[in-house]
């Protein structure tokens, strides 16, 4: 089954086993959270279109750099949906378990999305195809 996450500005739709755990709808950026049973993590910030994507993306990057200074990463570029995203593909460690974080930011013609997406290596390939059925969601349901 599905479940609904709906504000003025944005919505998605995403499975019902996983967790809204934050979210911020009122300021920009404005942001969800959403964390799955195993525990990866994806989130979206909703900023207004006179954002620029690729320095928050980059911002983003080197806000995990001061937590994990030790984690390795590469530029990515791809289509979600139907836009272009460019940010990183990043490992690092946590505790004892190497984890992969993709960050991607786009523009839409209403909105500066930034994209979070993350969880154990090991898992990162299986849970990409439901990441970015969210990220379709959200992206066609922007207001």
């Amino acid at each position: 089954m599905v479940a609904q996450y709906t504000s003025d500005d944005f919505s998605f739709q995403y499975p019902e086993n996983w967790t809204l755990i934050d979210r911020q709808d009122v300021t920009w950026p404005k942001y969800a959270v959403l964390q799955s049973p195993g525990g990866a993590y994806w989130s979206a910030h909703v900023h207004p279109p006179s954002a620029r994507p690729i320095p928050l993306a980059s911002r983003s990057l080197q806000t995990m750099r001061s937590e994990y200074p030790e984690l390795e990463f590469h530029a990515l570029e791809r289509k979600v949906d139907r836009y272009e995203a460019s940010g990183y593909d990043i490992y690092f460690y946590c505790l004892d378990f190497l984890v992969r974080s993709q960050v991607l930011a786009l523009a839409t013609p209403t909105h500066v999305v930034v994209l979070w997406y993350q969880g154990e290596d090991r898992e990162f390939d299986g849970l990409s195809p439901i990441f970015e059925a969210i990220a379709v969601s959200l992206l066609r349901g922007l207001a």
